[in-house]
């Protein structure tokens, strides 16, 4: 019954996660075309949009949708320049931003905002420490400092954190995992190595798949 009621109710989803699968279990280091690989990679967060924007559900709607937009976009410019990819996803995560202070949560505990406010402090500081002696340095520690603003916004917002707020969270990681591999901290072409990279797609997928749900969930509870 529940999955009946997915593929009825939610083939977006349900097209998502499966595109997201195939790409991670199938495509995602191998020999495809590049011009194929960088339209199937923007497909599995490209759904999520579909499935955000589809339900109709306001302005925090189209909010939501625009962030799995942008990051789409950034999925496939990756595969040809990764400059550019940084650069759409750092707009989907301003645009984050902007949907998570519209929806702060009022009265916040001084413990969680400071748990906030030491991602902030601690994920730039990390990818700076990682990145010493690659090119990139401030670019990256920027890139990871935008992306912990995201985390604790989210934290902080009224979101489900153990959705929305986690999910921002995955996201993180898995940016911190690829610099540790791109940092050449682990061998590449190693077991050890090899086991850290194919962490980064499913953290990635996953916590951009918990942040549209918990997202899109709580904004149609809103409109019962």
């Amino acid at each position: 019954m529940v999955k009946r009621a997915l593929i009825e109710r939610r083939p977006w989803l349900l097209l998502s996660i499966a595109a997201a699968i195939i790409w991670w279990l199938a495509i995602e280091g191998t020999q495809t075309p590049g011009l194929y690989q960088l339209l199937l990679r923007g497909v599995p967060v490209g759904l999520l949009a579909v499935y955000a924007w589809q339900r109709s559900l306001g302005g925090d709607g189209v909010l939501i949708a625009l962030v799995m937009v942008a990051a789409a976009i950034g999925d496939c410019l990756t595969t040809l320049e990764y400059g550019w990819g940084g650069l759409a996803h750092a707009l989907s995560q301003l645009i984050a931003i902007a949907l998570y202070w519209r929806n702060h949560r009022p009265g916040v505990k001084p413990a969680v905002m400071a748990a906030g406010l030491a991602a902030v402090v601690i994920a730039p500081v990390l990818a700076w420490f990682l990145m010493v002696g690659e090119t990139g340095q401030g670019a990256v520690a920027a890139s990871a400092a935008l992306l912990a603003v995201t985390a604790a916004m989210a934290w902080l917002s009224r979101f489900p954190r153990q959705r929305v707020g986690l999910g921002a969270l995955l996201y993180l990681l898995s940016e911190l995992l690829l610099i540790a591999v791109n940092a050449r901290l682990v061998d590449r072409g190693g077991a050890v190595g090899q086991s850290v990279r194919e962490l980064v797609w499913p953290l990635y997928y996953g916590g951009q798949l918990l942040v549209a749900t918990g997202v899109v969930t709580m904004l149609r509870r809103e409109r019962r």
